[in-house]
């Protein structure tokens, strides 16, 4: 994962990334900030990932520490939905996080 600065034109890397299905029906989808991000630093991610049965999408949320050369880690990652049983059918981000309480913690 890449992360873009605006303002400098410059790109880092983040890692931390979990593991991701790349098969042409998903891959990393969306990656949110937490509605209060600027306090707690974290984000929210959907992407693919292997499973019985098939792929399906799960969604994360991680805390985001960045680095001073422009990219950073993502740190205390924890799974909050995942798609099961997996399947052909690969749910959005939409779909998923439709049926998602997101915490404002």
């Amino acid at each position: 994962m890449r992360l873009h600065d605006l303002e400098t034109d410059e790109t880092g890397s983040i890692g931390g990334v979990p593991e991701v299905v790349h098969d042409g029906r998903g891959g990393l989808g969306d990656v949110l900030l937490h509605p209060r991000f600027e306090d707690n630093q974290q984000v929210y991610l959907s992407y693919v990932e292997a499973g019985d049965g098939g792929s399906g999408t799960a969604v994360a949320l991680a805390r985001l520490v960045l680095d001073e050369n422009g990219g950073g880690e993502l740190e205390d990652l924890k799974v909050i939905w995942r798609q099961t049983p997996k399947r052909q059918k690969v749910w959005t981000c939409s779909d998923a996080c439709a049926r998602l309480p997101l915490s404002e913690t």
